[in-house]
């Protein structure tokens, strides 16, 4: 993180030493910071003084609350403010559900504290760029957009696709992939439709898994005959 940045940042956990752990680490950083145990001062200091992020753990104080305060800061700033929740859970549903109420991102505890810095400059930077940057929220249902992307395809098996890319796709994340290894598979044209349940970084490189819908069996059908194919010896 450079220093000319210097961001504000608030966290809402109610775990003492989880708090204790990111003021060290902010501090270190030279990134300003604040951490609150309870919903209601958290509220009333974002009302005061508008942070450049949030970090909200998704299961505070019980199941559903984390996911009020998501709701409780789109109600206070609306969509602009990039929110990203924390969980100690993987739970795609957890996970969805948050971002279609106004979350912006997450992470995975324990944090991976690369990852997240990753993702704190890069919110920082977007915001220092261009000061009307908007966060826009995600819809209540999937909503469809067409985008090309660099992704290189590491490996494919009857599970989903292993892929490097520059970008970071959130975990929970539905994606139709074409390109011309889908056109090999499945026919010119049709895409593979997959759902992010990992993700790591590495040298700033992103490798994901999309793993395919388990309800698609013409893509499993057609994936599983093509890997057999690259797998039988040549004849002759």
């Amino acid at each position: 993180m450079r220093s000319d940045l210097l961001p504000l940042i608030y966290l809402v956990d109610d775990d003492p030493e989880f708090r204790d752990l990111m003021a060290a680490v902010f501090k270190k950083r030279k990134v300003e910071f604040v951490g609150f145990d309870n919903p209601a001062d958290f509220l009333k200091r974002l009302r005061e003084k508008r942070p450049t992020l949030c970090l909200v753990d998704l299961h505070f104080g019980g199941v559903s609350s984390g996911y009020q305060l998501v709701q409780a800061v789109r109600n206070v700033l609306g969509p602009e403010l990039p929110l990203i929740v924390t969980s100690s859970t993987s739970d795609t549903h957890s996970v969805s559900h948050a971002m279609e109420i106004g979350a912006t991102d997450f992470v995975i505890k324990p944090v991976d504290l690369d990852i997240l810095f990753t993702k704190l400059e890069y919110y920082s930077n977007a915001l220092k760029q261009d000061s009307s940057f908007n966060f826009f929220p995600v819809p209540e249902d999937r909503a469809a957009g067409r985008m090309r992307l660099g992704l290189k395809v590491r490996e494919i098996d009857e599970l989903g696709i292993t892929f490097r890319t520059p970008h970071l796709f959130v975990k929970g994340t539905f994606m139709k992939v074409t390109g011309p290894l889908a056109d090999e598979i499945l026919g010119a044209g049709e895409s593979f439709p997959v759902t992010i349940t990992s993700s790591s970084v590495e040298d700033g490189i992103y490798t994901a898994f999309g793993e395919f819908e388990s309800v698609n069996e013409k893509v499993l059908q057609l994936t599983r005959l093509w890997l057999g194919k690259q797998k039988a010896p040549d004849a002759g």
